[in-house]
C-alpha cells in the first residue's frame, strides 16, 4: 500500500514539474519578421524583442496587440515597417538602435508610447508614423530634411518639440492638433510650412525665420496665437494661415 502511495506521489509530482515547465515556455512565443530576422514575445511582461539583420517585413502580426508593452529592437535591423505597432494601445516604449534608418508608415499611429529617441541615424520618418500617441516630448534627427504629412498628428501630450536647421518643410498638419505646444522654433534652413500647426489651440508665439518662402494654411484655428513675427524672406502666405486666430494681436 505504501510503495502504491509513493508511487502515486511521485507521478503527481512528476506531472506538476510538467504542467510548471509548459505553463512557462507557454508564455514564450516567437516567429520571423522577414528573412532575417526573428521575434521572441513574453506575454506575461509583454515584452517583444526583434533581432536579425536586414529590413522589417510588413506585417498584421503587432496590429492592436492588447498585451504589447514594450519593444526592444536590436542592433541590425535596418527599418520599422508600414503599420507595424499600429493600435498597440498598451505599447508605452520602444529601443530603436542605430542601425534603424527608417520608420514606416503609421508604423505607431494610435498606440498608447509615451517615450522615444530618435537617433540621428534615422533618415525618413513616413506619413502619420506617430499620429495619435501619447508623447510628451520629440527630437527630430538631423538626417530628417522633411517631417511628413500628419508625423506627429493629435499627439495631445506633445509639450517640446526641438527641430533641427537641417529641415528645409514641414508638411501638411505635421503637428496638427497638439493641444499642449504652447512654443516652438522653426530654426533657419526651413523654406516651405505647409498646414503644419492645424489647431493647436494653446500655441501662444511663433518667430518665422528669413529661409522660409512659403506658409499656407499652417496656424488655422491655433486659438490661442498672440504673436507672430514673420522672416524677411516670406514671398507668400496662402488661404487659411491665420484663420480662426482669435487672440492674434
Amino acid at each position: 500500500m505504501k510503495k502504491r502511495w509513493l508511487l502515486f506521489v511521485v507521478l503527481l509530482c512528476a506531472c506538476m514539474v510538467t504542467f510548471i515547465a509548459f505553463s512557462i515556455s507557454a508564455e514564450q512565443y516567437e516567429g520571423t519578421l522577414g528573412d532575417n530576422l526573428t521575434w521572441i514575445f513574453d506575454s506575461d511582461t509583454g515584452v517583444l524583442t526583434i533581432s536579425g539583420e536586414g529590413k522589417m517585413r510588413t506585417a498584421r502580426t503587432w496590429q492592436g496587440h492588447e498585451k504589447l508593452r514594450h519593444v526592444v529592437i536590436q542592433e541590425g535591423v535596418t527599418s520599422i515597417a508600414d503599420e507595424m505597432f499600429m493600435d498597440c494601445v498598451n505599447l508605452t516604449s520602444v529601443e530603436i538602435p542605430e542601425t534603424v534608418t527608417s520608420i514606416g508608415t503609421r508604423a505607431f499611429r494610435f498606440s498608447g508610447l509615451e517615450t522615444v529617441y530618435l537617433h540621428d541615424g534615422i533618415t525618413y520618418i513616413g506619413t502619420s508614423a506617430f499620429e495619435y500617441t501619447k508623447l510628451k516630448s520629440v527630437k527630430i534627427p538631423s538626417g530628417i530634411t522633411e517631417i511628413s504629412f500628419g508625423a506627429f498628428r493629435g499627439c495631445k501630450n506633445l509639450a517640446q518639440v526641438e527641430l533641427h536647421g537641417g529641415i528645409t518643410k514641414i508638411d501638411n498638419e505635421a503637428f496638427a492638433s497638439c493641444e499642449a505646444l504652447t512654443q516652438i522654433h522653426i530654426p533657419e534652413g526651413v523654406q516651405i510650412i505647409f498646414g503644419a500647426f492645424h489647431w493647436c489651440a494653446n500655441l501662444r508665439s511663433i518667430t518665422i525665420p528669413d529661409s522660409v518662402t512659403y506658409i499656407a494654411g499652417s496656424f488655422d484655428g491655433c486659438t490661442s496665437l498672440e504673436e507672430v513675427i514673420l522672416g524677411n524672406g516670406l514671398v507668400e502666405a496662402g488661404n487659411f494661415t491665420f484663420r480662426d486666430c482669435k487672440s492674434l494681436k
